[in-house]
């Protein structure tokens, strides 16, 4: 989890705090829309557009990091 979060905080403006409330809420279900309108004490004031292109940055690499433990995993078991 760690390094995602310094992953997303090199690629984005966002806070390391904020980082992590984001990626919780997103965790329980709270939707980008409802983050931005109802939690932006806990982003830091991230705007709609921001909390989105976050949202985009955030899947692509989690995806990355999965992919990069597969391949690891392959490798060691060669």
């Amino acid at each position: 989890m760690q390094n995602l979060v310094t992953l997303l905080s090199e690629k984005t403006d966002l806070k390391s705090q904020a980082i992590r409330n984001i990626l919780k809420l997103l965790d329980e279900g709270a939707t980008i829309p409802f983050i931005a309108r109802y939690r932006k004490e806990m982003t830091g004031g991230a705007s709609d557009e921001a909390l989105r292109e976050f949202h985009e940055i955030y899947m692509a690499s989690k995806r990355l990091l999965e992919r990069k433990e597969e391949i690891l995993h392959i490798l060691s078991e060669k």
